[in-house]
């Protein structure tokens, strides 16, 4: 009797344990990659533009965090897994700032590239997380789907001819003057934290209207930030007054512009954000 249970506790130490199935593999990797993403959105836009993007270190760390759970076959890991995937990137996608970028991908091409990993890293992980979870709740191992494959290839080139448009953007930045106009009047459109063209042409003696294509704010003034990223506060001889305009939603008229020459504005709340209006 003795024996025989000895013989059976050494069996049960000695059987290996089971190793992760594609499926677990490929969605620790996309959990990964998109918690990877996240960071370094966070440290671009906190040593880049200024604003320190708590809640991009909190998705990053709460992703990551999913990924070693499911890593080490935590049974309820992958459901726990599809939850916060849905959760960070439908706060995400409602970010102004994301849909502006997404919906204008030139202002900001930069930006546009990293959604374009971002949410590419999003559903593959949760279309395998998902398939993982499935398994699980029928208690039985999770196997490597034949769809598999071909979904992750097919994402992958997706994710990589978005990128490729993303870069052809950004190879050819916004810099033409706008030709736009509303009853008349030269238009210039801002999304995200840019100008949607960084020159405009207007007529001496008219007025400028500046339309706020999405909800984030800006506060126009004359002047402009200097490549160094500081603030170059001046009004130009013969320009109009611009201090603190608020703009939020809808749109505001600049002017009228009295005299030829070149003035500029800018956007205290965004650095970088410039607009060069060429008066003849």
């Amino acid at each position: 009797m003795v024996r025989t249970e000895i013989s059976t506790d050494q069996e049960q130490v000695a059987a290996p344990r089971r190793r992760l199935s594609g499926l677990e593999k490929t969605a620790a990797v996309a959990l990964f990659l998109n918690a990877g993403v996240f960071l370094f959105q966070f440290f671009f836009v906190w040593l880049a533009v200024g604003p320190f993007l708590l809640d991009y270190l909190i998705f990053s760390l709460v992703t990551a965090l999913v990924a070693v759970l499911l890593v080490t076959r935590v049974r309820m890991a992958a459901l726990l897994s599809v939850i916060v995937i849905l959760i960070t990137s439908s706060i995400d996608l409602a970010s102004t700032e994301t849909s502006g970028t997404l919906l204008h991908p030139a202002v900001n091409p930069y930006h546009f590239g990293s959604l374009v990993f971002l949410f590419a890293f999003a559903v593959l992980a949760l279309i395998t997380a998902g398939a993982v979870a499935i398994h699980n709740l029928r208690v039985t191992p999770p196997a490597t789907s034949r769809w598999l494959t071909p979904f992750v290839t097919g994402i992958n080139c997706l994710a990589l001819g978005m990128l490729v448009v993303a870069l052809i953007v950004a190879a050819n930045p916004v810099g033409a003057s706008a030709n736009t106009s509303t009853s008349g009047m030269p238009t210039v459109h801002t999304a995200g934290s840019n100008f949607l063209t960084n020159v405009v042409l207007v007529s001496k003696g008219s007025k400028l209207q500046i339309v706020n294509d999405d909800s984030i704010e800006h506060v126009l003034e004359n002047g402009f930030w200097t490549p160094g990223g500081t603030p170059n506060i001046q009004a130009e001889a013969g320009a109009p007054a611009v201090k603190n305009i608020d703009l939020k939603t809808g749109s505001i008229e600049i002017g009228p512009f009295l005299s030829a020459g070149i003035f500029h504005l800018y956007c205290t709340v965004h650095r970088g954000m410039n607009l060069t209006i060429v008066v003849q």
